[in-house]
């Protein structure tokens, strides 16, 4: 994910050990970021957000369907 400020939190970093077909969770509740959330709740500037999506996995396919950013309470 890339914040307006252009700082890449990284969600789910990739493991050749995951076969998993979906993500589907909650960050910080019941999945947990590769890289700290902590620098989101800096963030107070309007502007896009991005999601980034790189699968390096030659024999997968799919597509991304959709995405949600929801903040709540505190990071």
């Amino acid at each position: 994910m890339i914040t307006p400020a252009g700082r890449e939190i990284v969600l789910k970093e990739q493991s050749f050990f995951d076969g998993a077909d979906n993500v589907q969770g909650t960050y910080g509740l019941d999945l947990t970021a590769a890289t700290s959330l902590a620098p989101l709740s800096e963030v107070n500037q309007p502007g896009p957000w991005m999601l980034k999506v790189v699968d390096r996995m030659s024999a997968d396919t799919g597509t991304l369907v959709g995405w949600k950013l929801t903040f709540q309470g505190q990071i």
